[in-house]
């Protein structure tokens, strides 16, 4: 069972918990909280729409039995159907209403220090970095994504009647064909391109944008954006993650410390401000913050406490 399958499935037993008689204030509410998911809402609605269709057309080939109790009863009979007719886009008399309703993204999701790679329908690829969330709406009409957390590398199948388009937060990535990465963070997106060209700019239009070839990287805020190039090797090793891999290039150990903690749950704690700009290089397994943490106390002689949850970082007393 894909991901989306599985909204279907819940949003079906929301719809048969909410028609039955022991439905309160606290089961609307944990609605409610399930509904906030974009993807759930879609799924819900529609299959709310089919739902009621096919109650009402049942009702009215029996309109002097349609009593509110009767009608319960006829909905959760009809629920089978609704959910199929709302998985396969609906039959019969329902498809053409159906047809017009959007489908909803489907999302894909990685925990943390988990890589995932997603074929697309289009031939395109994705792959997630850790701790990240997109959402996915690839038909033979369009192909809009929705990169909602982390980061991703996108290699996309070129097909120029079809803009690729990436929405992340405040900002809108559009390409025909090309392989290039998206990193969202709490106040920017950063953006680099390893092949092809891409566009960036405010989500929903093209003011302000600017274009990026090869090489090129860009740090954008809600009010601005901060454009330059990098050899493609270093973007590379940027990317080194999709192999579980970070490399670093004489990177203060405080970003350092940062960028592991987003792979493991075991966080690395600085506790000795003398030692955040200490510069680091080399590539390191993003999984083992324990073996990175013996490099640290081996060849720079730092303190290194190990307690269950986080390692902490130091100077050794004097």
């Amino acid at each position: 069972m894909n991901d989306w399958q599985q909204i279907e499935r819940d949003a079906a037993e929301w719809l048969t918990r909410r028609d039955g008689e022991d439905w309160n204030g606290e089961d609307a509410a944990a609605l409610e909280r399930w509904l906030d998911d974009p993807a759930n809402r879609i799924s819900f609605l529609r299959l709310e729409s089919v739902w009621h269709r096919l109650d009402r057309a049942a009702a009215l080939r029996s309109p002097d039995d349609a009593t509110a109790r009767e009608r319960r009863g006829l909905s959760k009979r009809w629920l089978p159907l609704a959910m199929a007719a709302s998985l396969a886009g609906a039959i019969g008399l329902y498809a053409l209403q159906d047809a017009r309703t959007p489908q909803a993204p489907t999302a894909y999701a990685t925990a943390i220090g988990e890589i995932r790679n997603v074929r697309l329908a289009d031939g395109s690829s994705v792959d997630l970095g850790t701790a990240t969330r997109v959402r996915v709406d690839v038909t033979d009409e369009k192909r809009v994504l929705w990169l909602d957390d982390g980061e991703a590398f996108f290699s996309v199948a070129h097909d120029a009647s079809r803009p690729f388009v990436v929405h992340a937060g405040k900002q809108q990535v559009t390409v025909l064909g090309t392989r290039f990465s998206l990193r969202r963070e709490p106040k920017e997106l950063r953006v680099s391109v390893l092949e092809g060209r891409v566009r960036l700019g405010p989500d929903g239009g093209r003011d302000n944008a600017v274009e990026l070839g090869a090489g090129g990287v860009a740090i954008a805020t809600d009010t601005s954006t901060l454009v330059g190039y990098r050899p493609i090797a270093s973007i590379e090793d940027n990317l080194g993650w999709r192999k579980s891999t970070l490399v670093f290039d004489q990177s203060p150990l405080e970003e350092v410390v940062a960028e592991f903690n987003r792979y493991n749950r075991r966080k690395l704690v600085i506790v000795d401000s003398s030692v955040k700009d200490m510069h680091i290089g080399g590539r390191f397994a993003a999984n083992d913050v324990e073996q990175f943490a013996r490099l640290l106390e081996d060849g720079f002689s730092l303190k290194i406490e190990y307690r269950d949850d986080e390692i902490r970082i130091g100077r050794p007393p004097m």
